[in-house]
C-alpha cells in the first residue's frame, strides 16, 4: 500500500468509532475493495467473514444500510412520529417504515411498522452560536460527551461549540494526512479547491508558518500583535487615570 494512502488502513477500535446503531457492511458502496490500492496484486482488505471477499467493493450504488446509516446522521424522519419497523427496518422521510431487499440494485422497500408511543421534554431556549463558533455535525455533541474533543483534529474544526475552543488560539497545521501529495499536483493553487486546503492543510500549502498560533479569525497571532495590544491597552489606561487626575 503506497505511503500516501496508507492511512485510509488505519485500524480504530471500537470505543472511537460511531455506527448509529448500523451493522458493519459488506456490501457498502464505500467499502474498498479486496486489491484496492495493492502494489502487488495481493489482497490489502481481508474480510472476516470469508463469504464477502470477493463482494466487498463491488457495489452498484448505495446498499440498505448506506441508506439507513445517511438516514440517521441527518435525522430525516426527525418530524415523525415514533415507528417500531421490522427486522433492520428504519423510518423514512416520508414517515413510512423501510426494510431491505434481496436486491442490490434496488435494496429498499416500503414495510409495515406500529406507532410507538414517546413522551417528550421540551429543551430551554438557548442563544445562537455565531458562524465561527457553531458545530457543523449533528453528533458533535455526542462525539464531545465522549472524549474526542482531546484526540479528533476533526472535532477541532467542526465541533467548536460543543469542544468550547470558539475563543481559543490556535497552531497553523495540517489537518489531513495528504496534504503533500496533494501540494504536488497543484490542490493549493487551485481556486476551486482553496477553501479546503486553506482549512485542511494550510501549513503545507503555505497559508501561515507551521506551528505558529492563529487567531480564532486565522489571522497570525504572533508576538508583534500581541505587543500592540499590550501596548494599546496600556494607554487606554495611562489616558485614564490621566483624567481620574
Amino acid at each position: 500500500i503506497p505511503q500516501p494512502v496508507l492511512f485510509n488502513f488505519q485500524k480504530l477500535p471500537t470505543n472511537q468509532v460511531t455506527n448509529l446503531g448500523v451493522p458493519y457492511d459488506y456490501r457498502s458502496v464505500m467499502h474498498y475493495g479486496a486489491r484496492d490500492f495493492s502494489t502487488n496484486g495481493q489482497i490489502t482488505v481481508q474480510t472476516l467473514d470469508t463469504n464477502f471477499q470477493n463482494i466487498i467493493g463491488r457495489a452498484p450504488g448505495l446498499s440498505f444500510r448506506d441508506i439507513r446509516l445517511a438516514n440517521a446522521m441527518y435525522n430525516c424522519a426527525g418530524s415523525c412520529p415514533a415507528m417500531n419497523c421490522p427486522g433492520e427496518g428504519f423510518v423514512g422521510k416520508d414517515c413510512q417504515c423501510k426494510c431491505p431487499t434481496n436486491d442490490p440494485n434496488n435494496p429498499i422497500q416500503n414495510c409495515v411498522g406500529t406507532a410507538a408511543s414517546t413522551t417528550t421534554t421540551a429543551a430551554p431556549p438557548t442563544s445562537a452560536p455565531t458562524k465561527d463558533c457553531s458545530d457543523m455535525n449533528m453528533y458533535c455533541s455526542y462525539w464531545a460527551g465522549q472524549g474526542y474533543c482531546e484526540t479528533s483534529r476533526y472535532m477541532m474544526m467542526y465541533c467548536k461549540e460543543s469542544c468550547r475552543i470558539c475563543n481559543a488560539a490556535k497552531r497553523c497545521e495540517d489537518m489531513g494526512q495528504s496534504c503533500g501529495l496533494l501540494q504536488q499536483r497543484g490542490f493549493c493553487s487551485v481556486n476551486f479547491f482553496r477553501n479546503y486546503m486553506q482549512a485542511n492543510c494550510a501549513a503545507t500549502c503555505g497559508f501561515c508558518r507551521a506551528g505558529e498560533l492563529l487567531a480564532a479569525d486565522g489571522s497570525p497571532l504572533n508576538k508583534a500583535s500581541i505587543l500592540e495590544s499590550a501596548s494599546a491597552l496600556l494607554m487606554l489606561a495611562v489616558v485614564a487615570v490621566w483624567r481620574i487626575l
